[in-house]
């Protein structure tokens, strides 16, 4: 409903044909161009981060306005937090699977998505880093 449009909004203000045609193409040129000025010749060197980095510089400047520099190895606490949000609620998510097989089965209010996930939820710490986390994105 009115979230999904409130988002769909977000999104084609963000991927308009003039933000391709003008922003993304001087964004990812000049992120190139500072990565490939970190790049020495014959030093091994991590290619998987570096390629992270440079994406999240990217998406920083074209999405949100904020200059970043992971490639140069400078801190972003969007990215960081979104690492822990991810790694949070994946590892949330893998050790409750037997209780979620449980809580499915017990009646409303207390099971499905009723009060035995939620009081879950509130109870994980894991999960409670996850929130922390998701309160940082959020901002």
């Amino acid at each position: 409903g009115k979230t999904w449009s409130a988002q769909r909004k977000t999104a084609a203000a963000i991927f308009s044909r003039a933000n391709f045609n003008s922003q993304m193409r001087e964004v990812f040129l000049a992120k190139a161009k500072r990565l490939c000025g970190l790049l020495s010749e014959g030093r091994a060197t991590d290619m998987q981060l570096h390629f992270f980095s440079f994406t999240m510089d990217s998406i920083m400047k074209i999405f949100f306005g904020k200059d970043s520099d992971q490639v140069g190895g400078e801190d972003n606490s969007y990215g960081t937090a979104f690492d822990n949000a991810h790694r949070a609620f994946f590892d949330f998510a893998i050790s409750c699977l037997p209780l979620y097989a449980v809580i499915k089965y017990l009646p409303w209010p207390f099971g499905g998505h009723g009060l035995a996930l939620r009081l879950v939820e509130r109870l994980s710490p894991v999960h409670g880093d996850f929130r922390a986390a998701r309160a940082v994105l959020d901002t």
